[in-house]
């Protein structure tokens, strides 16, 4: 699976959660994998403001590819996430 991010100032598909910058998202990969993907695109987001700006020029200018768990390692995030929505 493949996530690409490009900034975006008209639409976008996800927010930074810490500056606001909008993205557009192109999702690569099954539907049913994009709920969990979209949580790790907002914590990639998040990572990259680890140098301790909140402003939005520590998104990258160009798009770039978030790094996404694939096969085995994507179905036991989703295992560990249901289970832990069910421990609550």
């Amino acid at each position: 699976m493949r996530v690409i991010c490009k900034k975006s100032m008209i639409g976008s598909d996800v927010r930074c959660p810490i500056c606001g910058q909008g993205f557009v998202v192109f999702w690569q990969g099954r539907v049913q994998a994009r709920q969990l993907e979209k949580k790790l695109v907002l914590q990639s987001l998040r990572m990259q403001h680890e140098n301790g700006s909140n402003g939005a020029e520590v998104h990258p200018a160009a798009a770039f590819d978030v790094p996404i768990w694939d096969g085995a390692a994507l179905g036991d995030a989703v295992s560990q996430q249901n289970s832990a929505a069910v421990g609550r």
